[in-house]
Parts: C-alpha cells; structure tokens; sequence
C-alpha cells in the first residue's frame, strides 16, 4: 500500500486568528509536494509561504489519547503522526 500525505496550510490571520485550509490529500509524496508546488505561489499561500504543512498520514491509529490541556497556547493544531 503506497504511504498518503495530508497537505495542509495554516496561518494567523490580521485579527491572530488561526486559519487552516485542507488543500488534499495525496498517494505518495512525489504528488503532495507537486501539489504544494501548485499552488504555494497563488494569491494568500503566498504571502504566508511558511505555513504548508506535509504530513504522512497514519491510519486505524487513535490520537491524543492522553487529551490535552486547552491552557497551552504553543500546542499544535493537528495532532503528531508518530507515536512514540
């Protein structure tokens, strides 16, 4: 089975919003980052280039078991693929 890559973008909007944008899922890493390619140059991606994310996807996997504490301002958005 060939490995799934999540593309996604997140930012900070002018109000310190933070905005996420699913752009796809894809078979293969080759396909996520022409997609990433795409579109990184178009009108808003652009101007926040720094927040593309590529991320292999596990699946029939749980995450945030443990939960988490909505007081930690620095915890990430999407869950980390990779346990431990």
């Amino acid at each position: 089975m060939e490995d799934l890559y999540a593309v996604d973008h997140i930012y900070r909007n002018g109000y310190g919003e933070v905005q996420m944008k699913g752009i796809g899922v894809f078979t293969g890493r080759q396909k996520a980052d022409a997609a990433l390619a795409g579109i990184k140059d178009m009108p808003g991606f652009r101007d926040h280039a720094s927040g593309f994310i590529v991320e292999k996807i596990v699946i029939d996997t749980v995450f945030w078991e443990a939960g988490f504490d909505p007081r930690d301002a620095d915890a990430r958005l999407l869950p980390h693929h990779d346990k431990p």
